[in-house]
């Protein structure tokens, strides 16, 4: 506990909510799984009661969104492709906030740009491949194969 830490604490609490989104997302047991979200969820809410403007707490949030995704519905009244899709929109409003907080959060650009992708908005998801690449040369190969889905979608060479 850093009483005086505020970064620290919101660090610490940051860290528990993507450990337990990440249990979550390989978990088999579907309690368990809605559990460790429940908890993720409880670590970022505690969070946003320290500060509420954390790139990296939206981006946390929208990454329970996005792992929620490939997860099996069963028994539910709205279709599958209803739960994907206000999945895919509310991580974009989280990841919106996130870049509201830092235009330059390369990780909110990432999941913008994954959910614009799942959207089939591959020009929107180009653009936003292509920022990360302007603010991050040296970035991991994985964005430039976000680059290469976008252009290959759009039939582009």
């Amino acid at each position: 506990y850093y009483k005086g830490d505020k970064e620290g604490r919101i660090a610490l609490l940051n860290c528990l909510a993507a450990y337990n989104t990440q249990i979550a997302a390989r978990s088999k047991n579907k309690q368990k799984k809605d559990s460790h979200f429940q908890i993720a969820n409880e670590h970022y809410q505690n969070s946003d009661k320290i500060d509420t403007n954390m790139a990296l707490t939206w981006c946390g949030k929208g990454l329970i969104f996005m792992a929620k995704i490939s997860m099996p519905q069963r028994n539910r009244v709205t279709g599958r492709g209803d739960q994907v899709t206000e999945h895919l929109t509310q991580a974009g409003l989280m990841f919106d906030s996130a870049l509201e907080c830092d235009r330059t959060c390369i990780p909110a650009l990432l999941g913008l740009a994954a959910v614009r992708y799942n959207n089939r908005q591959y020009t929107q998801a180009l653009g936003l491949y292509k920022d990360v690449l302007r603010l991050n040369p040296a970035c991991p190969p994985e964005v430039r194969l976000g680059l290469a889905h976008c252009f290959a979608a759009l039939k582009k060479p």
